[in-house]
This record gives C-alpha cells, structure tokens and sequence, in this order.
C-alpha cells in the first residue's frame, strides 16, 4: 500500500462519512470531514459533483423512459439539464 492509499484509509477511519454535517459554531461539514466552510470546493470539484448529477439522471431517463433512445440528442442533452437543475433544486418549506 502506498502514502496516499494509507492516508486515505486513515482519513476514513478517523472521519467517518457524513453527507453533511452542521457544526454548533456553523461551520459545515461534508464526506470524510470536508470543512466546506474554511475550505470550499473548487470549480474542478464541481465539475465532478456535476458529472454524477447527470450520469443519475441519465440513468433514471433510461430506466423510466422507454423512448428515450428514439429521441434527437438535442432534446436528450435539454432534458438531462433540466433533470439536473430540478434535482439540486432548493424549495422553501
């Protein structure tokens, strides 16, 4: 095992995974003890986040929309931007 597969390990073990996590102080945590409020993520990271966000979205288009092969990949490439969008929407309660 290399430094950085070791590091890893012991990061996970000593930080357990959180989707997120609100501190008493306010500082916000996510993953394995990302402090998102002293250390935001990067244009790179979201990029990343952004990445899965569709590849979950194609996979529900594919699982619940039969047709969805037979459409043009203009309409494809507009309704993953649109499922996207709609899954990280944030509603008032």
């Amino acid at each position: 095992m290399n430094i950085i597969e070791t590091a890893l390990k012991l990061v996970k073990t000593e930080n357990p995974f959180q989707a997120l996590e609100k501190t008493g102080l306010g500082d916000v945590f996510v993953g394995y003890g990302r402090n998102l409020t002293d250390n935001p993520i990067t244009t790179g990271e979201a990029a990343f986040l952004l990445l899965g966000d569709i590849e979950r979205a194609l996979d529900y288009f594919l699982e619940y929309t039969p047709e969805w092969n037979e459409l043009s990949e203009e309409n494809r490439s507009q309704m993953l931007a649109d499922r996207v969008r709609d899954m990280n929407e944030v509603y008032d309660a």
